[in-house]
């Protein structure tokens, strides 16, 4: 629900756009995924068409008109001033000097005076519709209303204005309201809205109290108290924060309690804590467990991959398949209110059905309210104490309870309970990924006072720059052209692409950087209707290889939509021959910052965040913004950093000679002490031919990372470094695989790591396009394409050694690399006594090390 803010206790201010009104509480029938793309207004021809419409009506038209009403409803123990606001696609005066010129007939020979104009784009065949979508009529209707109450209008028309995208048809739906019919129905929708505000007002009274005073939970870390005031005044100045945090610091508390202050202090509506790896989501939740074991009444929640919450064995969103997803819209605000009941201290009788009464007042416009209406509901939802109950969090096993008691899908309802939630922990995709972010949170243009905690956010550059990316294999189309043949025009429409795709085949036989996909553009965007218009009209899934390729294609538009100079295109050939198309984000600061400018703060933290610039340039970082390196409370005498630069993992130096030289390194630094080892290699190819000579050596166990392990097989390889066993273990792994970060193996769990090689990456067609770029841009070209990337591998796999302040550990670099001022640069504060050793020296240092610290 939006944020509401605590003047005094009479009347408490809530403001709600009305999509957001309207989706909520009307939303009805079957939850389908087969009705193709959902929201093409948003798409680029879709506004466009918009505008193109607007610009064609004559001067009786005003488009784009901002309409807002505000009402005071009480319900339970709380008034409410509810301001639900929008902006009208049009407005259209209807005098009898232009009523011939309409195109709507039913508006010519109408006797209103005016009607709003709702415009909705679409993939498919508009005539083939036979009456406006419920809740495009119900936004109509809201600005009717308004229009209505602001201008003491009797009587009103509503056009709904329906186009199909790529033949621009139209077709108009009339519907003649009296302001006393909408006034009816939409304060039917005020008290309803109301019932569930009544619940979070209640949750939040108790929430703030327990916030004013909640304290630390834990005694200060040398430097951490610094760390959590930064984190505020962040918050508290609208800034963005790039923190370098070693591990040790307490990242997740220090950063999550300061957030949970600006909460209590009204600065934040809702926090997001955002991460790429379960283990981080698992480790923010036990943070709000820790802080409402000291007292906090708070209530965030998870969100779950559809996958792990699908009540069938594939996810499959439609009610022929689903049981749940029939009718699940019908039930999915029913089953939310019944569980959030179970949260808090009910200690009324119920709810009471009183339909209230409505006193007199006015609308308001966008600027301004004039005066508003009074309805009163009996009830109250928590009575005169309301608190989160002990152990009852938005917990999965409850949303599955309350799911199935429901009948309506798991995965669904908890994005809904996600409304009511005080922080959502969850992967980057729900924020950013423009295919399945929050449409609920990040969907308008609003800025919005929520705090976003980016954990690991050394990982948010790749992954965002793969989200906005988009790639198109020529043989799918024929794959699903084989599945479609029974339905001539879509078979014709992914013929036509694949010509599109063999055309730039033909003139490109190798990689190439391409000007457009402009030709190739217009017939994917043929082929979305088409499947759309099946899709719609038979009520029937598309064939399993054709969705995927939906989806794909779907994307591709939608990146090509989205491009601009941050992004390059090209065409070049897989390993297996395959031809593709590719959109590439090259730098995706711009569409970032895009969602970031509706929150009100965001803090990206990770223990590698080096160099700072690079990824406050990549992560939309402005110079107003702020950047800190906090300092390790760890002893550095505990840990030895030693630099091997007799060795390299250059491409012309992997022989069999070369080797047996960084075989033998490893074999050296085991030797040194009996325990817990892992080693990091560059590539798979690498480890396996290192691997092949360690087997030979007497004395180690040998543990290999595979290329795709199940998760049995991560926690078995995981389980072998808590086991009790007389010999020396040693993990085999790959840098920025799953074993290189994310991980913590303590105290005795792991003592050494060998890092070989810089971990930059391969040499390939794309990674020299990044080079390129931004060798164009800034003249960081390699830095930015190998460097940074690889050293980042480095700095996460030698991070899985020192977890604790009562940990020791060594760790071994082995390439010649990282003796270069390039590379040290890039090295911690808490490496900067690092050694340089040898074959020879090796040894003698590990030995006065162990024995230095008790563990010879």
């Amino acid at each position: 629900m939006k944020q509401v803010m605590f003047d005094n206790m009479e009347t408490i201010p809530v403001r709600c756009s009305v999509r957001d009104f309207v989706e909520f509480l009307l939303r009805n029938g079957d939850l389908d995924s087969r009705s193709g793309r959902k929201d093409p207004d948003t798409m680029r021809e879709g506004a466009e068409m918009h505008r193109r419409i607007q610009k064609e009506q004559g001067p009786n038209y005003a488009a784009e008109v901002m309409l807002s009403h505000t009402c005071l409803v009480t319900y339970g123990r709380h008034t409410f001033s509810l301001t639900v606001e929008g902006r009208a696609d049009g407005i259209i005066t209807i005098d009898d000097t232009m009523r011939a010129d309409l195109p709507n007939e039913a508006l010519v020979f109408s006797d209103v005076p005016c009607a709003i104009d709702e415009i909705k784009t679409m993939l498919r065949d508009v005539n083939k519709l036979t009456a406006p979508l419920p809740e495009h009529l119900a936004q109509a209707k809201c600005y009717a209303f308004f229009h209505c109450m602001k201008e003491e209008i009797e009587r009103i028309a509503v056009q709904m204005t329906y186009v199909t995208l790529e033949s621009g048809k139209r077709r108009y739906f009339t519907e003649f309201y009296t302001k006393e019919e909408l006034s009816e129905w939409y304060f039917a929708l005020c008290r309803e809205y109301a019932k569930f505000e009544e619940w979070t007002t209640e949750h939040r009274l108790a929430r703030d109290a327990s916030i004013r005073t909640l304290g630390f939970p834990f005694e200060y870390r040398p430097g951490q108290d610094s760390l959590v005031k930064d984190v505020y005044r962040t918050i508290l100045r609208e800034r963005k924060l790039f923190l370098e945090a070693p591990t040790g610091v307490g990242k997740t508390i220090s950063t999550v309690f300061p957030a949970v202050k600006s909460m209590g202090e009204g600065l934040t509506e809702k926090i997001f804590y955002l991460t790429a790896k379960t283990i981080t989501r698992t480790v923010a939740e036990e943070t709000f467990t820790l802080l409402n074991d000291n007292g906090l009444v708070f209530l965030p929640i998870t969100v779950t991959a559809k996958e792990k919450m699908c009540v069938l064995p594939k996810p499959d969103c439609n009610p022929e398949t689903c049981p749940r997803a029939k009718g699940h819209f019908d039930r999915v605000n029913e089953a939310i209110y019944a569980m959030l009941s179970t949260l808090v201290e009910n200690n009324s009788e119920g709810i009471s059905d009183d339909n209230g009464t409505v006193g007199d007042g006015s609308a308001s416009d966008g600027e301004s309210t004039a005066g508003s209406e009074n309805i009163s509901v009996g009830g109250s939802v928590a009575g005169e104490s309301t608190a989160a109950q002990k152990g009852k969090l938005f917990t999965r096993a409850l949303i599955l309870e309350y799911a199935e008691r429901y009948q309506v899908c798991p995965y669904e309802m908890s994005l809904d309970v996600a409304l009511f939630a005080d922080a959502v922990i969850c992967d980057y995709n729900y924020a950013f990924d423009p295919d399945v972010y929050f449409r609920r949170f990040f969907g308008g243009e609003i800025r919005k006072n929520y705090a976003m905690l980016i954990d690991e956010a050394h990982n948010l550059v790749e992954r965002a720059r793969d989200m906005y990316s988009a790639v198109l294999v020529k043989e799918d189309f024929l794959l699903a052209k084989t599945e479609m043949t029974f339905y001539a025009p879509a078979a014709r429409a992914l013929q036509a692409c694949n010509r599109a795709m063999l055309k730039i085949k033909q003139d490109h036989e190798h990689f190439a950087v391409l000007e457009s996909f402009d030709e190739l553009y217009m017939s994917l965007m043929r082929l979305m209707g088409v499947l759309d218009t099946y899709a719609s009209e038979n009520n029937s899934s598309l064939p399993e290889l054709t969705t995927e390729l939906f989806f794909n294609v779907r994307h591709f538009i939608a990146m090509y939509d989205e491009s601009d100079d941050h992004y390059r295109y090209y065409c070049d050939y897989r390993e297996d021959n395959r031809f593709y198309v590719c959109i590439r984000c090259m730098d995706p600061s711009r569409q970032l910052e895009q969602r970031l400018s509706l929150c009100r703060s965001s803090v990206f933290f990770s223990a590698t965040l080096l160099p700072i610039g690079y990824y406050k340039q990549q992560l939309s970082g402005g110079t107003e913004d702020y950047a800190v390196y906090a300092e390790s409370p760890f002893d550095s005498d505990n840990r030895l950093v030693l630099v091997a630069d007799d060795v390299s993992t250059r491409y012309t130096r992997r022989t069999d000679d070369e080797f047996r030289k960084i075989a033998g390194y490893i074999t050296d630094f085991c030797a040194a002490k009996k325990g817990n080892y892992m080693v990091f290699f560059p590539s798979y190819r690498y480890m396996t031919a290192v691997a092949d000579i360690l087997f030979e050596t007497p004395g180690l166990r040998l543990l290999q990372q595979e290329s795709s392990m199940s998760e049995t097989a991560r926690e078995e390889f995981l389980r072998a470094f808590s086991e009790e066993h007389d010999d020396t273990l040693l993990g085999l792994c790959v840098m920025g695989g799953i074993f290189s970060e994310g991980i913590d193996l303590t105290a005795d769990r792991l003592i050494g790591a060998v890092v070989v090689g810089p971990g930059l990456p391969m040499v390939c067609n794309e990674r020299e396009m990044f080079r390129e770029y931004y060798a164009e841009r800034c003249d960081a070209g390699f830095e930015y394409a190998y460097l940074y990337p690889g050293m980042n591998k480095v700095l996460q796999a030698a991070g899985r050694v020192i977890r604790t302040t009562d940990d020791v550990g060594a760790i071994l670099l082995l390439d010649d690399r990282f003796m270069k001022s390039a590379y040290r640069d890039l090295f911690p504060r808490e490496w900067e006594n690092c050694l340089r050793v040898n074959r020879s020296t090796l040894p003698h240092v590990l030995g006065d090390f162990w024995e230095r610290k008790g563990r010879k």
